[in-house]
């Protein structure tokens, strides 16, 4: 402490001071001694070395007249003291409150380069238990997010793990049970959750079930028939077991109808293992040729209605595979006799003229499909009919060309009439340009073009139609594309003025152009 020492001739001036102060010190007879910090507010020194002298330094604030330059906590003393270009609380980061004692920031724990929460990993990214790099505390791995099986049942963090309710659960070990994936016998049935125990139905089932017999693998029952899907008796895959319920005949081990076969598929009565009755063998389909002509069953043999008809006895006598020549042409039944179109048909007519096989009108041309003179595969002659010059073996045009494909005037075999050839599909270079026929020459419209001379369009014909100093599609902005047939002056939106007046001259520099087709620089 720092004492004064006043000679006894100032001892009253002395003593009236420290009276007025409240200090007194103690010291023989000649001398008197006091606490020099009693003046240092008014001393004309920076006693804390703060830079701040006497009532200046808000240290003084308590006892102004004559007390001590207290130290002011950093974050109120209006000084930047970490020298971060920040003053104070409000300002500097490093203050958290008025009475903050130092200015210095303490970094965020996350980005600190220090491992704070000694799990062996330092800040964010690294550190599970950092969220981000400004995270001002790291906290330790969290076992739903740490990558390891801290409960030992198999499954590893939130998102595998169902006792991790949210990836900051700080343990796998609560949380709901799922009995499905604990390791443990839960229902007691010899089978360790999914997929071994058929009772879970996924590894987060939370309840195992005592197998159920429609899923068991097992024929409960006896009837040779296991589980839902095969087992009829089971209704869903939750059916508890599998005896009761709906008795299906047709897969219930007996012989129901006594016909000497069980159940689907050996008994025929029965349209698979669902169907609740077995029927006696029905003639249509036992497999047996039960009327003796070569054909067996319905899908085969046309006397049986449907699968269900009782016997390949009745119904229509169908002609066409009766092993009979019925219309005495010496073909007998499908696909032999062309009167029959198939098997099915009831009737087998004469051969027909556009169905036989043979170029009957000898044009060269045989039956329908081929010679235009048949109508349909019913048309008992190729004679007569409509007339198509295109197929008729005459060159009716006198163009020295004979029917399709070599007469040009024919687009096909069925057309009614042979054109002179026609210069768009002739083969003949007609305008000596250098191109041919349609397709190839400009000048062809389409294939019945009689003209192939070209009218070039003026906005590809290299000539300046519009007088406007520019020729062609794309330079002369009046032609819209190649095949414009016109060119257009130039738009006021590409002609160099500035029209409007506006200082911007055409597209796009004057934004009321849309484009340099625009006619008006003011619209």
């Amino acid at each position: 402490m720092n004492v004064l020492i006043v000679r006894t001739d100032h001892a009253a001036a002395a003593f009236l001071a420290a009276l007025s102060l409240g200090v007194f010190g103690c010291a023989e007879s000649t001398t008197t001694s006091f606490d020099a910090s009693a003046f240092q507010c008014s001393d004309g020194i920076d006693n804390d070395g703060d830079r701040l002298v006497d009532l200046a330094d808000p240290g003084c604030l308590n006892n102004p007249l004559s007390g001590s330059e207290d130290t002011v906590p950093e974050c109120s003393d209006g000084v930047d003291n970490d020298g971060d270009g920040l003053t104070d609380y409000g300002a500097d980061l490093g203050c958290f409150s008025p009475d903050g004692a130092t200015e210095v920031e303490t970094p965020a724990e996350c980005s600190d380069g220090l491992d704070n929460d000694g799990d062996g990993e330092t800040d964010f990214p690294d550190d599970k238990g950092c969220g981000s790099g400004s995270d001002p505390l790291e906290f330790p791995d969290i076992a739903c997010q740490d990558g390891l099986d801290n409960d030992g049942d198999g499954l590893i963090d939130y998102g595998q793990d169902p006792e991790c309710t949210s990836s900051l659960d700080t343990d796998e070990l609560g949380g709901i049970t799922i009995e499905c994936s604990d390791g443990i016998d839960n229902d007691g049935d010899g089978a360790i959750d999914f997929p071994d125990d058929k009772g879970c139905a996924n590894s987060s089932d939370t309840l195992e079930f005592p197998e159920i017999q429609c899923q068991d693998g097992i024929d409960n029952d006896g009837d040779g028939l296991t589980d839902y899907g095969q087992d009829p008796k089971c209704t869903n895959p939750l059916d508890s077991d599998e005896v009761g319920g709906v008795v299906y005949e047709c897969s219930d081990g007996i012989d129901n109808d006594g016909d000497g076969a069980i159940d689907f598929p050996d008994d025929k009565g029965c349209a698979n293992g669902n169907d609740t009755l077995e029927f006696p063998d029905i003639q249509c389909q036992d497999g047996i040729d039960n009327d003796g002509d070569g054909l067996t069953d319905y899908g085969q043999d046309p006397k049986c209605t449907s699968p269900l008809d009782p016997d390949e006895f009745a119904g229509t006598d169908i002609e066409c595979h009766d092993g009979i020549d019925n219309d005495g042409d010496g073909n007998v039944d499908f696909p032999d006799d062309k009167g029959c179109a198939n098997s099915n048909d009831t009737l087998e007519f004469p051969d027909i003229q556009c169905q036989d096989g043979i170029d009957n009108d000898g044009d060269g041309l045989t039956d329908y499909g081929q010679d235009p003179k048949c109508t349909s595969p019913l048309d008992s002659d190729e004679v007569g009919g409509v007339i198509y010059e295109c197929s008729d073996g005459i060159d009716n045009d006198g163009d020295g060309d004979v029917d399709f494909p070599a007469d040009k005037g024919c687009a096909g075999l069925l057309d009614l009439l042979e054109f002179p050839d026609i210069r768009c599909q002739d083969g003949i270079d007609n305008d000596g340009d250098g191109l041919i026929d349609y397709g190839q020459d400009l000048g062809c419209s389409f294939p019945t073009d009689d003209d192939e001379t070209d009218t070039t369009p003026e906005c590809r014909d290299e000539l300046d139609n519009d007088g406007d100093g520019l020729s062609d599609y794309p330079d002369d902005p009046g032609c819209g594309f190649p095949d414009d047939t016109r060119e257009f002056p130039n738009p006021a939106c590409s002609d160099g003025i500035d029209n409007d007046n506006d200082t911007l001259i055409d597209f796009p520099a004057d934004p009321q152009c849309g484009s340099v087709t625009d006619t008006r620089e003011d619209a």
